[in-house]
């Protein structure tokens, strides 16, 4: 009899163990709904519905990790957080389903290809200029209110990421130091 129930202790203490493990690869991002005020981490992830590596499940597994992984950055430290998907599309359309593949973001930047909005600001008005899909940009800001509004401060702790720097950074443990280290 104690041996029956020392196996029914070991088979559900290793299924207990199985379903942790899968809810904490499972855990997704939910859009917030909040006015910063302060620092701000903001992510954005930059790809198209044309390119092969951002179908890559892989990829869109790490995009999910990383909107995960800053915003419990962001919760540790007080920050705001948002993501913002970019879609270097023609058609909105096409931009807008293809940013669905990817999960939740708290804002998306569709159409237009190479010249939207999110493009002249993140590639091609950036001092490095990665000209190339996927990458994500990531960097800090600091938000107030003013008499005139919302104020927004210069961008600092810009990071530009590949794919592979992201996965690399994830595997690594994504704590914020590392991020901030890397050379790029």
């Amino acid at each position: 009899m104690k041996k029956q129930i020392l196996q029914l202790l070991t088979i559900l203490s290793l299924c207990f163990a199985f379903i942790n493990d899968t809810v904490a690869q499972d855990r997704i991002y939910e859009a917030r709904q909040e006015s910063p005020n302060g620092t701000q981490l903001v992510a954005i992830y930059i790809g198209a519905e044309s390119c092969r590596p951002c179908h890559n499940p892989e990829n869109i597994q790490a995009i999910e990790n990383m909107k995960v992984s800053l915003s419990e950055i962001s919760d540790q430290n007080g920050w705001s957080f948002k993501v913002v998907g970019v879609a270097l599309d023609w058609s909105p359309e096409v931009g807008y389903n293809f940013l669905q593949k990817n999960g939740e973001f708290d804002e998306m930047v569709i159409g237009n290809s190479w010249g939207n909005l999110a493009a002249e600001t993140y590639i091609w008005k950036a001092d490095e200029v990665l000209a190339m899909i996927p990458q994500v940009v990531i960097y800090k800001q600091d938000i107030g209110r003013g008499n005139n509004g919302i104020e927004f401060e210069d961008r600092y702790d810009f990071k530009r990421l590949k794919m592979n720097e992201l996965t690399e950074w994830l595997k690594n443990g994504s704590s914020w130091e590392e991020l901030t280290a890397m050379n790029n």
